[in-house]
């Protein structure tokens, strides 16, 4: 299972949320960012992520 672990920053503490699938890519101020649809979650409610962010995620994933 991909699972990303994402800070909230008002409460201090990580969430475990798993990745339904990147629906889109776009690039702010030269950054890159994913649009992430998320499993539980209705496709609206899908979050624009940097890419840094689930190049960790990729790393802590054992291969297949």
């Amino acid at each position: 299972d991909n699972e990303l672990r994402l800070a909230k920053e008002d409460e201090h503490q990580e969430s475990t949320y798993k990745v339904k699938k990147i629906i889109d890519k776009r690039s702010v101020k030269n950054q890159v960012q994913y649009l992430v649809w998320w499993v539980g979650y209705k496709k609206s409610e899908a979050t624009w992520e940097p890419a840094n962010t689930l190049i960790l995620l990729l790393l802590k994933c054992p291969s297949s």
